[in-house]
């Protein structure tokens, strides 16, 4: 005669499993050892007074420029130049005088 012990076993289980679900369900004021346990520690920080300063920042960034339009600047008249009014980079109004060039060759031609 086989005894079957598969069922008692399962209803066993069930049971074991069923009072851990809820002896796990039980609140942290419930045992006052339990969250002390799980207590974090704090971590020691530094303290300042607050002041008044100036903050620095800098990014940096990896690029290409690329000019929107290219332009050939070409004088009327050749020669050399004498004077130039304006730096590298400056910005310029339509008629603003760029550079003066040498009058040396041009009267000799005259």
């Amino acid at each position: 005669m086989a005894i079957n012990l598969r069922l008692p076993l399962v209803w066993a289980f069930t049971g074991v499993l069923g009072m851990a679900a809820l002896a796990a369900c039980g609140s942290a004021e419930a045992s006052p050892d339990a969250a002390a346990s799980r207590a974090v520690r704090a971590a020691p920080v530094r303290v300042a007074a607050a002041s008044i300063g100036e903050i620095s920042v800098t990014t940096a960034y990896v690029a290409t420029v690329q000019a929107q339009d290219l332009i050939n600047v070409v004088p009327l008249a050749t020669g050399r130049i004498e004077q130039i009014s304006v730096d590298i980079g400056s910005e310029v109004a339509k008629g603003q005088v760029i550079a003066n060039l040498s009058h040396g060759i041009l009267d000799a031609q005259l």
